[in-house]
Formats: C-alpha cells, structure tokens, sequence
C-alpha cells in the first residue's frame, strides 16, 4: 500500500460515509461482474449492508463486528465484517457451517484494490476472531472476479452451486482455518 491507511473500529459518526460506500461499491461490483440485470439484487444487498452496521455501531448486542479501511483524511476505501453464517452458507451447505463466524462485507474501492488492503484487512478480523475462540471461518461469494481472488488465496471452494444466482453465476463457499498469528 503506498499511501498510509488505518484499519479499525468504525464509529456512529462514520455511518452516513460507510452507507455512501456501500451504495458506490456494490453498484461498482455488481458492474464489474456483469449483473446488470440483477439491479433488485443489488439494492437489497446495499439495504443489508446499511442495516447492518447501523445495527453493529447502534446497538448494544450486534451480530457484526466491522472494520474499516481509513485513509489520513478519514476518507473510507475499505470494509470488513464478521458475524454468523448467513442464510446462503447455512442453506448450500446443509448447516454443516452453522456456528462458525463468516468474514464478509469484503469491499475494496477499485484505486486501493491488488496493493495488499484485503490482506490486511483479513488478518486484523482473524486476530479479532482468534481472541474470540475461533479456530476457522467461511466466506461465500456470488461475485465472479472476488472469486478468483478468493480461490487464488483460500484454494478451491469446499461448495460450489453452480447457477445459483442465474445462468453462468456460480455461488462459492470457503471455510478458511485461521493461521497463527503472534500477537496472543
């Protein structure tokens, strides 16, 4: 990464510049991928997100924990959240991954993507899931180019449903064994 960015704990006041993120990168990914017929998908997608980390920073019990990539001026490029399974993972996979946290709400804005931010990203939730007691996590992903990243860096899907998003729109799902790290 060439210019100095800070992952951490978002807080209330960051929410309106969080959901405008959302709104940008998921209609920038949904772009990316081609799925310009799926418009009702994404903006449910975007609805989700925003709910939830209103309900991660507003609440007192959240299902999510998020992290955000910060630039000096406080400018948001990254975003990351662990919680339990969604729906997806639980249904394709037959609740076999029911009660390991998931790491999503991956996004990246396109500029800071390919130098290394995800990496980092991954690993500041792997210590915040590893102090937790976790030992693994999943991820899933309907989104062909995050696939390929995902594969390159996690190996082959345990699930692959092909179609299941529409014709040639595989869903993927990982569960990843958290590496060592040295911070404990």
């Amino acid at each position: 990464m060439t210019k100095p960015i800070q992952i951490a704990r978002p807080n209330p006041l960051d929410i309106p510049e969080i959901e405008a993120f959302f709104e940008f990168i998921l209609t920038d990914t949904f772009e990316r991928n081609g799925y310009f017929d799926l418009s009702a998908l994404k903006d449910s997608e975007i609805k989700l997100k925003k709910e939830m980390i209103r309900m991660d920073l507003l609440t007192e019990n959240p299902e999510h924990f998020f992290l955000v990539a910060k630039m000096e001026d406080g400018t948001i490029v990254g975003t990351i959240a662990t919680g339990p399974a969604n729906e997806d993972i639980l249904e394709c996979t037959q609740n076999a991954y029911e009660g390991i946290p998931e790491i999503g709400t991956l996004f990246i804005h396109p500029e800071y993507q390919k130098q290394g931010l995800g990496s980092e990203m991954i690993k500041e939730i792997e210590k915040y899931l590893q102090l937790k007691g976790h030992e693994s996590y999943c991820l899933d992903s309907g989104y062909k180019l995050a696939q390929k990243t995902w594969t390159q860096k996690f190996g082959e899907p345990q699930y692959l449903i092909k179609d299941h998003w529409g014709e040639g729109a595989d869903h993927m799902i990982w569960k990843v064994k958290i590496r060592s790290t040295s911070f404990l």
